[in-house]
């Protein structure tokens, strides 16, 4: 009688890199790859205030629960699962698209974000002046309903006045 034995290979965890890439030779990464924007934002509305363009450029990280979300005002916002030790969701929550109707230029709107089924995410962020914080920072994250998403992000530099937030753009540009 002719028994055969199979024998299997049980791996837990993404397989680590093996070259200075980070890609393994089957391809894996050991990071999620962030996928690409479905369109490009669009420009800030010209009545945005210069307190708000002060964020214009840079982005502010924050890690919330297994999450670490990065908001970029004005170009989009992301969301990366760090407790995932295989095939982690890293996905574009959405693009900047706007404000919000009636938001006093308090609600941005981020559109067309990664398909979540056949629809596209969406996050509206609230922008909070925060005299005493020492950073900007994303200070909450909730889905309301699935794939729509509402955050905060809380920041000193909202709280400057229109004059002294000018002074600091126009040093900006000059450097």
């Amino acid at each position: 009688m002719d028994s055969k034995i199979n024998k299997v290979k049980i791996v837990e965890g993404r397989p680590k890199p093996k070259h200075a890439s980070g890609a393994s030779s089957t391809g894996y990464r050991s990071e999620p790859t962030l996928p690409r924007a479905s369109r490009a934002p669009k420009a800030p509305d010209p009545d945005t205030p210069p307190s708000l363009l002060l964020l214009d450029g840079r982005c502010f990280a924050s890690q919330i629960g297994s999450y670490k979300y990065e908001i970029c005002p004005f170009r989009n916002m992301t969301q990366l699962d760090t407790a995932a030790s295989w095939n982690a969701f890293y996905g574009i929550l959405g693009v900047w698209d706007g404000w919000e109707e009636g938001s006093e230029f308090t609600g941005g709107r981020y559109t067309d974000g990664t398909k979540c089924g056949d629809t596209p995410r969406t996050v509206t962020v609230t922008y909070i002046c925060a005299p005493d914080a020492a950073a900007a920072s994303v200070e909450s994250v909730n889905e309301p309903e699935t794939c729509k998403y509402t955050a905060e992000l809380r920041a000193p530099e909202l709280c400057e006045s229109a004059e002294r937030a000018l002074e600091i753009l126009a040093r900006r540009r000059a450097a």
